[in-house]
């Protein structure tokens, strides 16, 4: 086991290392979830406040409830 693993809050700090995940999905050919990455792509900050934001019950989507999201 790795004693170095850890969850972490989404953070602009971990943008490189995001995209390079949501490529691989595109290059590997999992479109559904490259397209569900797709926005953090166009707009990382915005993403990461968006985030952000739903774990404090703001702007979440219709029918959705808050929730948190770790890395």
């Amino acid at each position: 086991m790795n004693s170095d693993l850890r969850l972490v809050d989404p953070s602009i700090e971990y943008k490189e290392g995001f995209i390079n995940y949501v490529v691989d999905y595109k290059e590997n050919g999992t479109e559904f979830y490259y397209e569900m990455y797709k926005p953090a792509m166009e707009n990382f900050e915005l993403y990461i406040k968006e985030l952000n934001n739903y774990s404090k019950g703001i702007n979440i989507p219709e029918n959705f409830v808050p929730y948190s999201t770790f890395w």
